[in-house]
C-alpha cells in the first residue's frame, strides 16, 4: 500500500534557500512534499510521530495486561473498538519495542527535555511498560508449559523469527532478542530458525508436546499475537 513514493517527505533547511532546494531534489522522488520552517521543526516532526506510536503501543501492551487480569480476549477488544470509525487507531500488543526508531527516538526526545528540567511523563510511563515486556513473555512461557503439565526444566524451545517486525531482516533493538536472553537456565536447549527471520509475522505460540523425545515448546516471535495465545490455538 505504502512504498517510498507515496509517503510524504517532510523537508526543513537551515535557511528558506536550503528548503526551497531541498524540496525540489525529493520531489524526483516522492509524490507529497512538506515544508517546514527548520531542521529543528522537522526533526521533532519525526519525535512526535515515533512518540506517538511507542506511547501507544505501550498503552495497548498495559490494556492487554489487564485484560489477562479480567479474564478477557484482548484481542476481541481490540478489533471491536476499532470497527469505529473516526477517533480511534488500532495499536496491538507485543513482547517489546523494537527497529532503530521507536525504541530509541522517544528516549533520545526524553533525555532532551530532562536537561532542560522538563520531565516526558508520558514517554517515561510508557517506556516502563514496553520494557517490561520481554520478561513477561518469559514468565508466560514457563505459566503455559506449567498448564499443559510440561516441565520448564528441559523443554526445548525453538524461536522462529527474530526480526523487530515481519518481513524484514532486521534484527535491530529486537524484542526476541530479550526474550532470549531472559530465558530461565532451565530452556536447556534454545534453537533460532535464522532463515526464517523475514518469512514470518509478529506470536508466540506454544504447542503441546510433538513426536520429538522431548517436550518440545514452539516459540514463534512476532510482534502481534504471541503472548495470549492458547497451547491449543484458542485465542
Amino acid at each position: 500500500k505504502f512504498k517510498v513514493k507515496n509517503v510524504p517527505k517532510v523537508v526543513g533547511g537551515e535557511t528558506p534557500l536550503c528548503t526551497q532546494l531541498a524540496c525540489q531534489v525529493f520531489a524526483t522522488v516522492f509524490e507529497t512534499i512538506v515544508p517546514v520552517s527548520s531542521t529543528q521543526a522537522a526533526e521533532m516532526v519525526k519525535l512526535l510521530e515515533n512518540t506517538f506510536r511507542m506511547i501507544n503501543i505501550g498503552l495497548v501492551n498495559e490494556v492487554a495486561l489487564m485484560c489477562e487480569k479480567l479474564d478477557l480476549d484482548v484481542w476481541e477488544v481490540i478489533d471491536a473498538a476499532a470497527t469505529k470509525p473516526y477517533g480511534f487507531m488500532k495499536f496491538t500488543p507485543g513482547p517489546g519495542l523494537g527497529g532503530h526508531c521507536i525504541p530509541v527516538d522517544p528516549a533520545y526526545l526524553s533525555w532532551k527535555m530532562k536537561s532542560l528540567n522538563f520531565p516526558a511523563r508520558f514517554i517515561e510511563l510508557a517506556t516502563d511498560v514496553n520494557s517490561a515486556m520481554p520478561d513477561h513473555v518469559v514468565d508466560r512461557i514457563a505459566e503455559m508449559l506449567n498448564e499443559d503439565r510440561l516441565a520448564v526444566n528441559g523443554s526445548q524451545i525453538l524461536v522462529l523469527g527474530v526480526a523487530y517486525k515481519a518481513s524484514v531482516d532486521d534484527m535491530r533493538e529486537s524484542p526476541a532478542l530479550d526474550v532470549m536472553l531472559l530465558r530461565p537456565a532451565a530452556f536447556v536447549s534454545l534453537v533460532v530458525g535464522v532463515g526464517l527471520m523475514a518469512a514470518l509475522t509478529p506470536l508466540v505460540l506454544i504447542t503441546r508436546p510433538t513426536e520429538i523425545d522431548k517436550p518440545f515448546a514452539q516459540l514463534v516471535v512476532k510482534p502481534a499475537r504471541f503472548l495470549w495465545v492458547d497451547p491449543i490455538g484458542g485465542h
